[in-house]
Parts: structure tokens; C-alpha cells; sequence
């Protein structure tokens, strides 16, 4: 039976939509060195042309180095990347990880380079996009959104069908219930 939230509550009613998928997301730093984060905050909102919001913190280094770029990776996590995702998002989960640190190395992950002046994706991942920058709503709340614009996309084609539907039965994207709690997308009968 559903019942009316608390007042209190409704800060956290953002896990009500949840679970959410992992992504890595990629940028370039200043010395053009790539960085990751991890992200559940990403929804697409435009099939034609393909574009996809990207919600940070305002206070992470991701997000600077995306706006002084204007372009990123969104590279789709998959379950067995869990320890990835944990140093990916060390100050959310809390793990510590000295400054500028190689986040691709850390966490055991294989950049992909795909084209000139773009973020490296992550290999390991089973689809990963590219994408520009077209606006930043930075007055809306606590993360800044990003609107962004796919330029190129890759897939694992084993793992998805010629239309791009994905293909749970042969790996299973990461799913966050909320802080450091995870599933994993599982085939329905």
C-alpha cells in the first residue's frame, strides 16, 4: 500500500527512481591527462538528435575540466565492476586516492581512445559516447546539469542486437540503489 512521504523526506525521494544505471564519466584535465568519475545522474532526453543530461557536483574536478573542454565520455558500467566504480567515485564512496591520480589504472580499467581532443571512454565497458557540451543549467539545485549532444557512439556488439537493445542475459549493466548498495540489470521471463 503506498502512503504519503514525510515533508523530511522528500531530499531523498531522488531513490524512489531508482535503482539507477553506473556510468564512468570522462574528461581531460589541464595537463591533458584523462580523468574519471563515477555517475548514476545521466538521462537521455532527445532521440533526434541524440542528447543526454549529465548531473555533477559543482564542486568536482569532472565537471571543471568538462566545462574548460566542453566534451566528455559517458561509458556504461557493468556489474562486475563494482571495485571500478568504488575508486572511479572515491570521495562519494570515501575511499582515498592521492591527488591527480591515474583513476584508469586504479581502478584496473582500460582507456579508449577514439578520437582527437575527446575523452578517453573506458574499453572494459560495454557502450561508451561521446559527447559535446550545449548548455549548463547551473541554477536549478545542488548538481549542475549538462546538456549534451552525442558525436559518436561504440557498443560491444556481442551484447547488443542490431537496433542497439541491449542483451541482459550476456552481461548485465551496474545498478546503484544508493550509496555504496548496487544490483545488477537481470532478464525478466
Amino acid at each position: 500500500m503506498l502512503r504519503r512521504l514525510h515533508p523530511a523526506l522528500l531530499d531523498s525521494c531522488h531513490r524512489l527512481l531508482g535503482p539507477r544505471p553506473v556510468y564512468f564519466i570522462g574528461s581531460t584535465r589541464r595537463d591533458g591527462t584523462p580523468h574519471l568519475c563515477a555517475a548514476t545522474n545521466v538521462t537521455a532526453i532527445s532521440s533526434s538528435p541524440t542528447l543526454v543530461t549529465v548531473a555533477l557536483w559543482p564542486e568536482w574536478e569532472t565537471r571543471d575540466n568538462i566545462l574548460r573542454h566542453r566534451r566528455l565520455s559517458i561509458s556504461l558500467a557493468t556489474s562486475d565492476q563494482v571495485p571500478a566504480v568504488m575508486v572511479a567515485g572515491h570521495r562519494y564512496t570515501g575511499r582515498s586516492l592521492p591527488p591527480q591520480s591515474d583513476k584508469f589504472s586504479a581502478a584496473g580499467l582500460t582507456p579508449l581512445l577514439t578520437e582527437p581532443d575527446y575523452p578517453a571512454g573506458v574499453a572494459d565497458c560495454i557502450a561508451v559516447l561521446l559527447c559535446d557540451v550545449l548548455k549548463v543549467l547551473d541554477d536549478l539545485g545542488d548538481h549542475d546539469v549538462l546538456v549534451t549532444r552525442v558525436r559518436s557512439a561504440w557498443a560491444d556488439s556481442t551484447c547488443f542486437s542490431q537496433d542497439l537493445v541491449l542483451d541482459v542475459n550476456r552481461r548485465n549493466p551496474l545498478l546503484q540503489i544508493t550509496g555504496q548498495r548496487f544490483a545488477a540489470a537481470q532478464p525478466t521471463t
